[in-house]
C-alpha cells in the first residue's frame, strides 16, 4: 500500500511540474506579446483565463510541495481530487489557447517631435514606420477607423496614429502648413508609410496614401503594406 501511495505521489508531482511549465509558458508568450503590442481592450474571456491560471499555477505548485513534503505519508481522496482539478484546469489551458492577436494595440501614439524628424529626413535610420494620421474633429476619419483597424488585426500589423488637431492648435498656420506638406498630406483620413530607401529595390523613403476612405486608394495602401 505505502509503494502505491509512493507511486501515486511521484506521478502527482510530475503532472504539478508539467502543470506548471505549461502555464509558466503561456505566461511568457503572453507577457512578450504585451510588451512588443500591447493589450487594447481587455474582455471577459481574456480576464477567466487569466484568473484560471494563476489559480491553476498556485494550486499545481502547492500540490507539488505539499507531495514532496508528504511523500512517505498515505495519499487522500482530498489530495486525489485536487490533483484532478488542476489537470484539468491546465490542459484546458493548453488545448484552448487564447487568441492573443484580437487584443492587440493596432493604433500607438507617436510624438510630433519624432513625427516631424520623419517628414525632413531622405534617408533616415528608420527602417519601417506606418503612420495614420488624421482628425479628432473629422467624421470620415473616426468611420474610417474600424475598418482600417480590422484590416490590422487580421494581417497582425501595428501602426502609429497622429492627430493633427492637436498639432494644429499648437503650431502657428505657417508651421502646421510646411508640416502637414512635409508629410504629403492633402486629405484626412492619410496613411503615411517610411522606409529607409534600399540601393537595389530603390523603393521610397516615404509613401502617402490620402485619402483612404476611398475604396481604391484603401486596396492601394492595403496592397502595398501586404506586399
Amino acid at each position: 500500500m505505502a509503494e502505491k501511495n509512493r507511486s501515486i505521489r511521484a506521478l502527482i508531482i510530475i503532472f504539478s511540474i508539467i502543470c506548471i511549465f505549461i502555464i509558466l509558458g503561456n505566461s511568457i508568450d503572453l507577457i512578450e506579446f504585451y510588451n512588443w503590442h500591447g493589450i487594447h481592450n481587455i474582455d471577459f474571456k481574456l480576464v477567466i483565463y487569466i484568473v484560471l491560471g494563476v489559480v491553476a499555477f498556485l494550486s499545481a505548485l502547492t500540490l507539488l510541495i505539499v507531495n514532496l513534503i508528504n511523500f512517505k505519508k498515505n495519499l487522500s481522496r482530498i489530495n486525489v481530487f485536487a490533483t484532478t482539478l488542476v489537470i484539468i484546469f491546465c490542459f484546458w489551458i493548453e488545448i484552448q489557447p487564447l487568441n492573443y492577436n484580437k487584443y492587440r494595440q493596432v493604433f500607438k501614439p507617436i510624438g510630433f517631435s519624432r513625427l516631424d524628424k520623419l517628414s525632413k529626413l531622405k534617408y533616415g535610420a528608420y527602417e519601417f514606420d506606418v503612420i495614420y494620421v488624421y482628425r479628432s474633429d473629422c467624421t470620415a476619419c473616426l468611420k474610417n477607423k474600424p475598418k482600417l483597424k480590422k484590416f490590422l488585426l487580421e494581417n497582425e500589423y501595428d501602426i502609429y496614429d497622429f492627430n493633427l488637431t492637436k498639432t494644429k492648435r499648437k503650431l502657428r498656420p505657417k508651421q502646421y502648413k510646411q508640416f502637414v506638406k512635409r508629410l504629403g498630406i492633402t486629405k484626412v483620413p492619410s496613411v503615411i508609410i517610411f522606409s529607409s530607401p534600399d540601393k537595389y529595390t530603390h523603393h521610397n523613403y516615404r509613401r502617402t496614401f490620402t485619402e483612404i476612405t476611398r475604396k481604391k486608394e484603401f486596396k492601394k495602401m492595403s496592397d502595398f503594406l501586404l506586399h
